[in-house]
């Protein structure tokens, strides 16, 4: 286990956030890649002529998810309130698509 070096509290806080940067500065170009790939399922399911929402997939992705946050030992709910939001805006946008 990584012990913590003693650093003013300032420092220590900067380099704390300097972290969380570094990981955003990560997360932020995979949520725009899913955003893509899901812009092309959204054409995809207009051409089809299919329903925007998947409960069936939506459910797959969510007990996926709840397999990662228990192999990292997070809790979900934190999770899920993420992707529900992720969600709502992929939902937000499938609809747009298949009005246009």
């Amino acid at each position: 286990m990584e012990t913590r070096r003693e650093l003013p509290p300032n420092r220590e806080l900067d380099e704390l956030r300097d972290k969380i940067d570094r990981i955003d500065k990560q997360i932020i170009p995979l949520f725009a890649e899913r955003f893509r790939l899901t812009e092309e399922i959204g054409l995809y399911k207009k051409e089809h002529q299919m329903n925007p929402e998947d409960a069936s997939r939506e459910e797959e992705i969510r007990n996926k998810r709840h397999l990662v946050c228990e192999q990292e030992g997070i809790g979900t709910d934190t999770v899920d309130a993420i992707y529900e939001c992720v969600l709502r805006q992929v939902k937000k946008r499938h609809a747009e698509i298949r009005e246009s």
